[in-house]
């Protein structure tokens, strides 16, 4: 995916995203008393960024395992598949954020794969760059 993100606005907000990552991490750490992993620290933080600015219930939805499928595409339907893959794909020209208010406005259902794909491709990336352990 490091060719994916690619731009300079692009390397800021990830920079940016693994500053939160890591600021949430310590924060559900000293909440809970227990160490927390990257992964739900980078989940958390995606969720944040995609249900802000929503008032419905959806945000107290858990929408991820501690472990999704690197496959988890495999299991929903073709229109969804290629919908999440648009989106992805405006990252490295719209940015991380305003790809994610883009996918504020589609339904719950898309928001939760969209989130748990996302989640995986964006820590796999910043472990790749030396962002997270």
């Amino acid at each position: 995916m490091s060719e994916n993100f690619s731009s300079n606005n692009l390397e800021t907000e990830i920079a940016e995203l693994s500053k939160q990552i890591e600021a949430k991490r310590r924060l559900l750490e000293s909440e809970r008393g227990v160490l927390v992993e990257d992964r739900e620290a980078v989940a958390t933080v995606i969720k944040e960024e995609l249900f802000s600015g929503q008032t419905t219930g959806v945000m107290g939805a858990k929408t991820t395992s501690s472990e999704p499928s690197s496959n988890y595409l495999d299991n929903v339907d073709e229109e969804t598949v290629e919908s999440v893959n648009a989106l992805l794909s405006q990252i490295p020209e719209q940015g991380f954020r305003k790809t994610a208010a883009l996918a504020g406005n589609m339904s719950p259902y898309f928001l939760d794969i969209f989130h748990d794909v996302l989640t995986t491709r964006l820590y796999d990336e910043l472990k790749t760059r030396g962002y997270l352990k």
